[in-house]
């Protein structure tokens, strides 16, 4: 989630996010994050080994976008723009990458 990290949102000790604790999190702030995040441009700190986009965007790849849909539209509608997102961070990375070798 937008500006925590995975020890404050999952149970101790495991890889399992804590609902009961995570539920209060998702309110005006989180989405207000939701819509000023830029996906773009370069980015300050380095994100931890568990929030690289390439071990977030494998990790979505074991769901189905639609059966995620019929079981919660809210939670489809999160998965969408996750993937998007992550997706348009490697798009805009590559764009980067290659923007730097050609200045060589």
């Amino acid at each position: 989630m937008i500006g925590k990290t995975r020890e404050e949102i999952n149970i101790p000790g495991t890889n399992i996010m804590n609902w009961k604790q995570a539920k209060f999190l998702l309110n005006d702030d989180f989405f207000s994050k939701l819509a000023a995040y830029e996906h773009a441009g370069p980015k300050e700190d380095k994100p931890p080994k568990y929030a690289t986009i390439d071990r977030i965007l494998k990790r979505l790849e074991k769901y189905n976008e639609e059966d995620i849909f019929d079981y919660n539209v809210g939670v489809g509608v999160l998965y969408k723009y996750i993937r998007q997102c992550c997706e348009a961070r490697l798009a805009d990375i590559a764009r980067r990458k290659e923007d730097k070798e050609n200045q060589r």
